[in-house]
């Protein structure tokens, strides 16, 4: 695997090179679709685990910010992912450095909209992004990859969930509901919930819906996050108080 630039006149070439067995050209053509993989060689398990949606989510990103993505392969040679991004000039400092709207929007959780957000997700690596964004704002994060921990967590008395983030598919037969249903039943409360997913198909959006759960879409932008956990916990706070 090789990780490269290249300086294209005004434009700068993210490349990722490997040495695989490269992919087929009808696989080049659906390859960023949702839930495409490709296909091993008889007898061989190199693929591993995995839905399908990383190229996918790769591209969506690419497209908000207006990047050019690009795949080409040889069979037997491997293959070659560009990212083509446009260059900055840093010797002329004539730009104006402006913070996203998404930060400029995410403004921090006073001390009385804060509560314990419970996380539950079986990938690590969004656990921890999302334990830090969501710590940046004041929330206070609770992470747990199964059902199983987020129970003992709270009947140990390490979390008591305002708030649930729970991504759609967990390992195994669970999923994102189950794990809010058995929540809410073990606090006897009906904890505000978010079912976080990349997952499209019209019946998991209408079994989150027929659950009468909130659904964010990934890849989630922060402000969207926190605007939704904002008006769920305001929520929370109509509920007690009738």
């Amino acid at each position: 695997m090789l990780l490269g630039c290249r300086r294209r006149g005004s434009e700068l070439r993210i490349e990722i090179w490997d040495s695989g067995r490269g992919i087929t050209q009808d696989q080049l053509e659906t390859i960023f679709d949702e839930f495409s993989r490709g296909e091993d060689e008889p007898g061989s398990s190199m693929l591993g685990p995995g839905f399908g949606l990383g190229l996918s989510i790769t591209k969506q990103l690419a497209g908000v910010l207006d990047h050019k993505l690009t795949v080409h392969s040889q069979q037997g040679k491997g293959s070659c992912f560009c990212c083509i991004v446009p260059g900055v000039d840093f010797d002329t400092p004539k730009f104006d450095v402006r913070l996203p709207d998404e930060v400029l929007l995410t403004e921090p959780f006073a001390v009385d909209e804060q509560g314990d957000v419970l996380v539950i997700d079986d990938d690590q690596d969004t656990l921890k992004a999302l334990d830090v964004a969501l710590s940046s704002i004041g929330l206070k994060v609770f992470s747990a990859e199964t059902i199983d921990a987020a129970t003992l967590a709270i009947t140990r008395g390490d979390c008591s969930p305002q708030l649930i983030l729970a991504d759609y598919h967990l390992t195994g037969a669970d999923n994102g509901i189950a794990a809010v249903r058995h929540v809410r039943d073990i606090v006897g409360r009906p904890v505000a919930a978010i079912i976080l997913t990349g997952e499209t198909s019209n019946a998991v959006q209408r079994e989150i819906a027929d659950a009468g759960l909130v659904v964010l879409q990934k890849p989630i932008r922060l402000a969207s996050l926190t605007a939704e956990i904002r008006v769920a916990l305001q929520m929370r706070d109509v509920r007690a108080a009738e």
